[in-house]
This record gives C-alpha cells, sequence and structure tokens, in this order.
C-alpha cells in the first residue's frame, strides 16, 4: 500500500488586515457669536461669569455725566445679539477678519459683543431687579422740580422753533421718550448740547424767551441728579454696580458701532442687508419694553414730569 504524503506548508504568509478608513465627517460649521450666546442660559452664575471676563477692560475707564449712554442695557443686547446673527446669515465674518487683518477693524471687540450683551443685560436686570425691592433712589423735590422744569422749557423752545428739522426732531423725539432720574439727567445734557448747537439762531429767533443761562445750567443740574443718585445708591450699597453698568454699556457700544459700521461698510451696496446693522440707540428705542420704566416720585410727590 503506497501512502502519499501531504506536504505541510513551513510557513504561511500573512496578508495584513487594514481597517477601513473612517467615513469623514464634513467639519461642522463654526458657531456664530449669537449661537454661542443662545447655548448658555441667561441667570445670575452666566451673567457673572461673562462680566468677569470683560471687569478688567472695562473697569478703569472714566464715566461722566457726558459720555455715559442713554439707552435701555436690555434692549441693546438683544440688538447686539440680532447683529451679531445677521453677520453669520451674510456670510461676514471671513471678509471681517480680513479687514481686522489689515489693521482697519478692532478684531477683539467682535469676539467681545456676546461676553458685554450678556454682562449689561445682567447688570441692568440686577439694577432693575434690586430697585424694585429696595426701591428707587431719590433726589431732592426741589431739584427734581428745578430740572423737570428747565427740561420742558428747553423742549418746548427747541421744538417751536426747529421741530420742523428734521435732525433735530428725532433727537427731541429721544429725549421725550426718557423715563426716571437717570434719564432726566441725560435729557439735560442733550438739550444743552442742541442750544450750543444751534445759539444763534435761537437767540436772534425769540430773544425774550431764550435764556442764556439754561443751556449753561442744564448739566449742571444734570450733575446734581447723578450725585444726588450716587449718594442714595451708596446707602444701599450699589453705587459700584451702576457705575459698573455704565462701564460695561460704554464698551458694548463702543464694540457694537466698531463692528457694525464695518458690516454697513461692507453691505452699502445692498440697502436691505445693511440695514440688520442700525444705530445701536436707535434700535434699542425701538425694542424698548413696554413696561413703563416710570421711578416713583420724590418725597412728597410733585407733579409728573
Amino acid at each position: 500500500m503506497t501512502t502519499t504524503k501531504r506536504s505541510v506548508p513551513t510557513s504561511r504568509t500573512k496578508t495584513p488586515i487594514t481597517a477601513s478608513p473612517a467615513p469623514v465627517k464634513p467639519d461642522a460649521p463654526a458657531s456664530s457669536p449669537a449661537e454661542v450666546f443662545a447655548l448658555e442660559a441667561l441667570d445670575e452664575a452666566s451673567g457673572a461669569a461673562a462680566l468677569g471676563r470683560i471687569h478688567a477692560l472695562v473697569s478703569s475707564q472714566p464715566v461722566t455725566i457726558s459720555t455715559a449712554p442713554r439707552l435701555n442695557q436690555r434692549a441693546a443686547a438683544s440688538t447686539t445679539l440680532a447683529m451679531l446673527a445677521a453677520l453669520g446669515d451674510l456670510k461676514l465674518g471671513p471678509r471681517l477678519k480680513r479687514l481686522a487683518d489689515h489693521g482697519e477693524l478692532d478684531g477683539a471687540a467682535l469676539g467681545r459683543l456676546p461676553d458685554l450683551a450678556r454682562a449689561a443685560w445682567y447688570l441692568r436686570y440686577r439694577q432693575d431687579h434690586d430697585g424694585a425691592l429696595k426701591g428707587e433712589a431719590k433726589i431732592p423735590e426741589s431739584l427734581f422740580q428745578q430740572a423737570t422744569e428747565l427740561r420742558s422749557r428747553m423742549l418746548q423752545l427747541l421744538d417751536f422753533l426747529l421741530g420742523a428739522d428734521a435732525a433735530v426732531a428725532a433727537e427731541l423725539a429721544v429725549i421725550r421718550q426718557g423715563t426716571g432720574y437717570q434719564d432726566l439727567a441725560g435729557d439735560l445734557v442733550a438739550l444743552s448740547k442742541l442750544y450750543g448747537s444751534h445759539h444763534s439762531f435761537l437767540k436772534g429767533a425769540l430773544p425774550l424767551h431764550h435764556r442764556e443761562t439754561d443751556a449753561k445750567e442744564a448739566p449742571r443740574v444734570a450733575a446734581q441728579i447723578i450725585a444726588e443718585l450716587g449718594k442714595s445708591q451708596a446707602d444701599k450699597g450699589n453705587r459700584s454696580q451702576s457705575i459698573l453698568l455704565v462701564q460695561v454699556t460704554q464698551q458694548l457700544v463702543s464694540d457694537y458701532e466698531e463692528v457694525a459700521a464695518a458690516a454697513r461698510f461692507l453691505t452699502r451696496k445692498q440697502p436691505e442687508s445693511a440695514a440688520r446693522f442700525p444705530n445701536l440707540f436707535v434700535a434699542s428705542q425701538r425694542a424698548k419694553s413696554t413696561r413703563p420704566e416710570t421711578p416713583p416720585s420724590p418725597e412728597p410727590s410733585p407733579s409728573g414730569q
């Protein structure tokens, strides 16, 4: 019987096993500043965190009655977020970056806006909330009456003589919308500036009704209002918070306009797109809450503003 031997291979060739390449996932689109803002809840913790990130930048800024912006910070925060959303919708980010690379735009301003909007909203919320619980800061009745009479007299003269001027009429409309003692002080400063800009015409048109002293008295009375509010707020322990709110608002206004002005330039040939980057003061007035923010009258209560 013949036995057939099977050949046994002395070595085996191993075929390397290679893993199939993982499917390439498309890069997720970079979140816009507006989307980043929306991902985090609006609460005391996030507001305090945003404030902490920009505190060093804003806390050294000087605050004066002539530089303090007159707007509703919560409405301004919403306007800022709408502007940031428009930047994403119109894909302006890369073009803004190129402007920043050439030194024609403060590139850091865009990155700061979400934190500034959140901090401004939060500080205004705290101010309104604390004011409702503790009572609004008060000023003396005599100062209140002096300020409101001066405001009324200057408004009437400007409206009578310059109400047909579109630019002046727009300024007066904003002044009339003011509520509260802070706005009263700001109104006097704005009226004084208008008097100064049209001094010769006002004096010549109605010399018997134009008072030379009003233009100088208005900012002085405004300063007295702020000083009295400062005393009252210091008694309540929230003076530093009020100052910080103004400092945050100043930086928000500056950074917003830095970015919005560039965006308006880039979209200047598309009016509908350019309209999505409005002036922050005008837009925040339009978006202002309809809930009244009238302060309680000083005691004893004088007649309304």
